[in-house]
């Protein structure tokens, strides 16, 4: 089929995507979240192939894992890593982690709120997740760009701040939201001497970012507001 080879570049399939990257793949900046926040025993919910549990094993944490996919766990098996295939509700007790950390998943679950009142049922410190932004999604569409996390075929939720404060408040009273990962102006820019001066002024602080990649929201179970 003609431009075939253009979707399959374009259009990303996130179930295979974890099979295509190498077994030490991981992003620092969530790592870095962990130890600011994460408790001793950790859940990772959506842990695929075990990237983040061997990262954070590595620094003392106690981690299992959890994943929809039996591709992916059959090489975080081979990890010596503890991991579960599920398919609805969490197989473990009340209480039974400190935190519960889910990267890049929440994007991707049909019911949300469902799946959230679970995680909140085995956490007993925080819970942390991570998702695509769409803020300024407009104004960047009038450009004629848009955020790449929308050409996912997976993906069923798509959030702002807005929709995460919605989502947030029927279950939990005292959480963070904040953006991460700026997509930063100069980037959006042809003419490369535009492109230099905009980007010194991002350096030095002057312009501040506009767009953002991605949102962070940390869950406080243990002080409610």
């Amino acid at each position: 089929m003609i431009g075939e080879e253009i979707k399959q570049t374009l259009f990303r399939n996130t179930p295979d995507y974890y099979l295509k990257v190498s077994e030490d793949f991981y992003y620092q900046k969530f790592i870095d979240l962990c130890k600011q926040f994460c408790g001793k025993r950790v859940l990772d919910f959506g842990c695929a192939t075990g990237n983040y549990m061997t990262a954070l094993q590595k620094l003392g944490y106690d981690c299992v894992g959890v994943d929809v996919n039996p591709a992916y766990l059959e090489i975080a098996t081979k990890k010596k890593l503890e991991v579960f295939l599920i398919d609805d509700k969490l197989p473990f007790p009340d209480k039974s982690f400190d935190t519960v950390i889910m990267f890049e998943v929440v994007e991707h679950l049909q019911n949300p709120l469902e799946v959230l009142k679970d995680v909140q049922r085995v956490a007993r410190k925080n819970i942390i997740f991570t998702v695509p932004s769409c803020e300024g999604f407009n104004e960047l569409k009038t450009g004629g760009l848009t955020f790449e996390h929308f050409f996912d075929l997976d993906h069923k939720n798509y959030f702002t701040t807005d929709s995460l404060n919605n989502l947030l408040s029927k279950l939990f009273t005292n959480y963070e939201i904040k953006h991460g990962d700026p997509i930063v102006p100069y980037l959006l820019m042809n003419k490369s001497i535009m492109r230099f001066i905009v980007h010194g002024l991002y350096r030095i602080k002057i312009i501040k970012p506009k767009y953002y990649y991605r949102i962070y929201v940390v869950i406080d179970l243990k002080n409610p507001v």
